[in-house]
């Protein structure tokens, strides 16, 4: 098998022709909501809800790490569990 053979062995493996399609439109469809909604909420009033708390709490690493993993107990992900465990220490 030449170079360019298993090249496109991988990819048609992991990223089938069929699939290009919806990603790109995916992909387009999200910049449009994206950068539209801007455009059309530029001369409307924005309302701050920061609460008190919100400005109480600074944002450090380990306040982060427990919101995440106070999360991800919540909906019982465990791989995400453990990888929130392994980036936040024992």
């Amino acid at each position: 098998m030449t170079k360019t053979e298993k090249i496109a062995a991988f990819r048609e493996k992991y990223l089938p022709v069929w699939v290009i399609l919806p990603l790109i439109s995916i992909f387009v469809l999200n910049c449009l909501i994206y950068w539209g909604s801007g455009v059309l909420t530029a001369d409307r009033y924005h309302f701050d809800f920061t609460m008190s708390l919100d400005r109480a709490v600074p944002l450090i690493p380990q306040f982060i790490c427990i919101s995440f993993l106070g999360s991800e107990l919540y909906s019982g992900c465990t791989e995400r569990k453990r990888w929130i465990l392994s980036v936040c220490g024992n």
